[in-house]
């Protein structure tokens, strides 16, 4: 098995999507990025990854984060992460109803985003490549 954390973000905003790849492969885990949420279900099904870093609004999916979240919740070990520049009070409890094991809200600090990827995988402190 691998021992390098993968990560699957699936989110549609270029910038964000690229920051976010940044930030995780700077920090040693192996990124994989996918704009569309039907694409990021079959690649989350298809492939073994640790985190999943789901976006909730598609401005270009009928299918959103939450739907995506709903599917994937099975998947044994998989830890999903929810992003979203809005995220209310009802859709956090609707997130957390359905499965998520963290919500961020964007725009997201790189520190915050690897000391809650890094909790969700148990691993204390900052991970992998951090000094």
């Amino acid at each position: 098995m691998n021992s390098v954390p993968r990560v699957l973000i699936v989110e549609d905003s270029p910038d964000y999507s690229d920051l976010f790849s940044r930030i995780l492969t700077s920090a040693g885990y192996e990124v994989d990025v996918v704009a569309d949420p039907l694409a990021g279900l079959r690649k989350a099904r298809a492939e073994a990854f640790d985190i999943l870093l789901l976006d909730n609004n598609f401005a270009t999916s009928v299918i959103p984060g939450l739907g995506v979240l709903a599917v994937l919740k099975n998947i044994p070990h998989l830890k999903i992460l929810m992003l979203t520049a809005s995220l209310d009070a009802k859709t956090k409890v609707e997130a957390k109803l359905l499965g998520a094991d963290a919500f961020l809200t964007k725009p997201v600090d790189a520190d915050m985003l690897l000391s809650v990827v890094a909790k969700l995988l148990n691993h204390p402190g900052r991970p992998l490549g951090s000094k």
